[in-house]
């Protein structure tokens, strides 16, 4: 979602790292190292994926 958070299949809109908690079953949860994106026929952590857009754009 362009906000930045995600939907299960049930329609719950929350934050990655709210979502990350809620699938786990726990209080909190860092969504940047639970959520992967499927790229080129390899699973991308997300994490590395911000990483990686931070250091193209010299942040």
């Amino acid at each position: 979602m362009v906000s930045g958070q995600v939907q299960d299949g049930s329609g719950v809109v929350l934050s990655i790292h709210k979502m990350s908690a809620k699938i786990l079953n726990k209080l909190n949860h860092n969504g940047w190292d639970y959520f992967y994106v499927h790229q080129k026929g390899q699973l991308i952590p997300l994490n590395e994926l911000r990483y990686s857009w931070a250091k193209s754009c010299d942040l």
